[in-house]
């Protein structure tokens, strides 16, 4: 049955995981594939070598990615910087050109816009709802929730 083993590398005994460049010894056995299809603690051991074998190399991986990144860090960029660094235009006007829904009434009605200005400041919504309502027709009326909506977000 010793026919059927092979000879693996030891394990660390403080983490129990062999540790790359260690010398290969005898201490523990591997089993070829013939011995672990009668033998289901050959096949564990099987198993727990390439696990092994798996993690040496994920770690050298890891290591070597690691290493680039150090190296990548210490040394930046060499080039001059092109153009000076340029303040962006306002986003906040191209923001409200393409926000979805239709512009509000007061905000596409510049007559209406202008009769709320003038009474916004000592006129409840309430009143300045009915006020709109008294002098505009229709499809050009805005009531009292549209005319605070309004008012907070633009309050000018």
């Amino acid at each position: 049955m010793t026919a059927a083993f092979r000879p693996v590398a030891s394990t660390s005994s403080a983490t129990g995981h062999q540790s790359p460049g260690e010398d290969m010894e005898t201490d523990r056995p591997e089993p070829t594939e013939a011995a672990c299809a009668a033998d289901p603690v050959a096949a564990a051991h099987l198993a727990l070598d390439e696990c092994s074998r798996l993690q040496a190399a994920l770690t050298a991986a890891l290591a070597r990615a690691t290493t680039a990144l150090e190296t990548a860090l210490e040394h930046p960029v060499q080039a001059p910087v092109q153009h000076a660094s340029e303040r962006l235009p306002d986003a906040t006007a191209h923001r409200a050109a393409h926000r979805p829904g239709r512009p509000p009434k007061i905000e596409s009605d510049p007559e209406v816009r202008a009769f709320v200005l003038a009474r916004i400041d000592f006129m409840s919504y309430e009143a300045l709802a009915k006020a709109v309502a008294d002098n505009f027709p229709p499809e050009r009326r805005v009531g009292r929730t549209a005319i605070h909506t309004w008012w907070q977000r633009n309050k000018r």
